[in-house]
């Protein structure tokens, strides 16, 4: 899919050229010299072409609305998962970190004990 905002400046520039060609083609018809039913044939001619030209920028921009929430909800839904697994690979790393600080204290506490335990029981001089 092509930027965004290329697409943007596109859809006005042909909004533009649209809106342009029709006020020109207005003007032409409007100062060149017609019968009266010349000219309404001449102007429903014009506003057939508006609509339809309209109709099918209209559908167009629809089109590429439609594709952009679609990317956008992709991308939303791999963000999120990628977020997801961020976040359980950072507590699995948190859990394994305290189980072995509880591990090193509870083998000091123990050595702590023995200690202690040897010096009481030791023979007293």
């Amino acid at each position: 899919m092509s930027n965004p905002v290329n697409e943007a400046k596109s859809n006005g520039l042909l909004a533009g050229i649209l809106i342009g060609g029709a006020l020109g083609a207005l003007s032409a018809l409007l100062l060149a010299p017609k019968t009266g039913s010349e000219l309404r044939k001449s102007l429903s001619n014009t506003c057939s072409d508006l609509t339809q030209k309209t109709g099918r920028l209209a559908s167009n921009i629809s089109e590429k609305t439609s594709d952009l929430v679609s990317t956008i909800g992709n991308k939303t839904q791999t963000l999120a998962t990628t977020v997801r697994d961020e976040a359980c690979d950072v507590a699995d790393h948190a859990k394994q970190s305290a189980e072995h600080i509880i591990g090193s204290v509870s083998e000091k506490a123990e050595e702590a004990k023995e200690g202690i335990k040897a010096q009481l029981e030791a023979p007293k001089v």
